[in-house]
């Protein structure tokens, strides 16, 4: 139960990060994308909780990055054989991001945000 809820956890992190960079992009705060949500059905405390971190710049852990990379990889093992195209996706990029001795490692997951936006494109 533990690797499928942290799956959960990871996918919805990183929609969250994602949304937030498009809404950077769109000149929107992700304080705005949360208080647009806030209510209604795609209202989740969790996502909510989180845009408010990446717009606060505020990284401090509550999961690190490093653990929900670890997460992510738990999930795709688990799951050989299964086609989970985004789950790998997923493990990929928190693994190069989470990696250890990387800046972002010991942050909060929300701080894929941050991976994603300094990111070279692709």
């Amino acid at each position: 139960m533990k690797i499928v809820v942290n799956t959960w956890l990871v996918h919805v992190m990183q929609g969250v990060a994602e949304t937030a960079l498009l809404g950077a992009k769109l000149g929107i705060d992700p304080e705005a994308i949360a208080d647009t949500l806030r209510g209604g059905p795609l209202d989740t405390p969790y996502a909510a909780a989180k845009l408010r971190k990446i717009g606060a710049g505020d990284y401090s852990a509550e999961m690190a990055l490093s653990l929900g990379a670890k997460d992510a990889r738990l999930a795709t093992a688990a799951g050989a054989g299964l086609d989970l195209p985004a789950s790998e996706l997923i493990a990929a990029l928190w693994s190069e991001a989470g990696a250890s001795g990387t800046p972002l490692a010991g942050q909060d997951v929300s701080a894929i945000y941050e991976a994603l936006r300094t990111a070279p494109q692709r």
